[in-house]
């Protein structure tokens, strides 16, 4: 069956009532899930259907293997984050909006200015796009919003026909190959939106997933790294992620400072899963009253996320190994 529309629109407004300078990304956050959905246009305004827009490949989950279905999307768990580099983020509940063919306007959604912005996450050639091209680029997101995948990827070949040091051309045209499983053309298009823009984050978390699909795991630290030199409190993902790596290298105490990182930053829970895998570095140690606390709390945290069956099995076996059983809340 088709999944249920969830049609919903708005417009982002700096602080100081001007549209933002550049596309805001927005993203949907949920059970430790992150995927980007949709950009502003040059307005600032968003309209997009949260069921079909959704980019699987913005940095999911390791071990997610299965999509959300419209009633998880709206949870109380979900929400929507609105990320522009120089602004602090600013995140809106999903718990209350319907699905329907009927749009739900969220209205005005204010960005508040940082102070200082930081010199390693702003854009640098964003400002150098001829209109020509960026009008090309926002058909280009259009046409992806009523998944047009072909009349897409023309809208941004134009738009780097116009422009070639368009980063976010690229990284879009990227998304769009990725999704079509052109793996070799997507890190290419990732490649060059780095080539363009050195200091913009999404090229590497894009890289980082499609190294997380090929499970990759040199290449996941080795990405992370560079997006940790360049913010390393801008994410408490991009830890998780380079815990993951180098777990999977057997690089278990370089894990567990990254994950620790990462928790810290995280003081919400947002990424339950880092519990989960600290659990499975405890078990790694053999400690395993440890891993029980741990996997226990991620079950807490996220009863029905994408590893919970997986980890209720992990549980079970790391309570025998420990003498314990019957922990709270992980039935």
């Amino acid at each position: 069956a088709r999944a249920a529309h969830v049609i919903i629109s708005g417009k982002v407004v700096a602080d100081d009532g001007a549209a933002p300078p550049q596309p805001v990304a927005i993203q949907r956050v949920c059970n430790g899930q992150t995927s980007t959905i949709a950009y502003t246009d040059a307005s600032g305004s968003f309209q997009f259907d949260l069921n079909r827009d959704e980019q699987p490949s913005s940095l999911a989950l390791p071990l997610a293997s299965e999509g959300a279905s419209a009633s998880q999307k709206l949870g109380p768990d979900c929400e929507l984050r609105f990320e522009l580099d120089g602004f602090a983020s600013r995140a809106m509940p999903l718990a209350g909006i319907t699905t329907g063919s009927s749009v739900t306007n969220v209205g005005a959604v204010i960005v508040h200015r940082l102070a200082q912005p930081s010199e390693s996450t702003v854009s640098a050639s964003a400002m150098a796009v001829p209109e020509k091209a960026k009008k090309e680029f926002e058909k280009g997101k259009q046409a992806e919003s009523k998944g047009k995948w072909a009349a897409a990827k023309e809208k941004f070949e134009n738009a780097l026909k116009r422009y070639p040091k368009f980063a976010l051309a690229w990284l879009e045209l990227g998304r769009l190959q990725a999704k079509q499983k052109e793996v070799t053309a997507a890190r290419e298009s990732f490649q060059n939106a780095l080539t363009a823009d050195s200091k913009l984050i999404d090229p590497y978390a894009e890289l980082t997933n499609l190294a997380i699909q090929q499970r990759q795991w040199k290449e996941v630290t080795d990405i992370t790294d560079r997006m940790l030199q360049l913010n390393a409190s801008s994410s408490p993902q991009v830890w998780f992620y380079n815990a993951a790596g180098n777990f999977n290298l057997q690089r278990i105490d370089q894990a567990e400072k990254s994950l620790m990182r990462g928790m810290r930053l995280d003081p919400q829970h947002r990424f339950p899963q880092m519990e989960y895998l600290l659990g499975l570095i405890f078990a790694r140690r053999q400690d395993y009253p440890g891993a029980v606390t741990h996997i226990a709390a991620y079950l807490q945290l996220s009863p029905n996320g994408p590893d919970s069956a997986v980890a209720r099995q992990q549980l079970a076996e790391f309570q025998k190994l420990s003498g314990l059983s019957g922990i709270p809340g992980t039935r």
